[in-house]
């Protein structure tokens, strides 16, 4: 399938997503889904296959694609990120000597504790609907998170931090 929900409002998108997902499943057929929607492509999959210029990058299950990105052409391909450099690793304490380290905007928090932690200021805020996307510097360095609480103002300082430390 070749964008099949491409230019669908989102009631009629779920709709033909059920229906597709329901004949699949009957038929027990398997479906190959093109598409440019990272939600469409990561909550369809059992395995992702990425492409670019006529060569298999990356192959996986979804998660391994989004928490693992082989760079930073497959990590923008599903979504905001942050790729890791010294000043993140040390501040984060992060041994991994891997060469990308992606960071997804939901794997920081905003936090009044110091502890392994960034100090940023808030340059821009945006209500994107179940989430505030932050966008904030440490010197040249940018990085964004998504956050439900801790709404910070522009301007301020805040301190980051990743929430499950141990996961890289």
């Amino acid at each position: 399938m070749d964008e099949p929900f491409s230019n669908l409002d989102i009631p009629h998108k779920q709709i033909i997503n059920t229906v597709i997902h329901a004949i699949s499943q009957q038929l027990k057929t398997t479906c190959i889904l093109v598409s440019h929607d990272p939600v469409d492509t990561l909550s369809w999959a059992d395995r992702i296959l990425v492409l670019k210029n006529g060569q298999l990058i990356q192959q996986g299950t979804a998660q391994e694609i989004y928490y693992h990105p082989v760079n930073a052409y497959v990590a923008g391909l599903f979504g905001a990120y942050t790729l890791l450099e010294d000043p993140f690793k040390a501040y984060w304490n992060i041994d991994n000597t891997s060469s990308t380290i992606c960071i997804r905007p939901e794997q920081l928090i905003i936090t009044d504790d110091h502890t392994n932690a960034m100090d940023c200021v808030v340059e821009k805020v945006l209500f994107c609907g179940s989430y505030w996307s932050v966008t904030a510097k440490h010197g040249d360095y940018t990085i964004v998170i998504h956050t439900q609480e801790n709404i910070p103002e522009p301007g301020s300082l805040i301190w980051v931090r990743l929430k499950n430390p141990g996961s890289f």
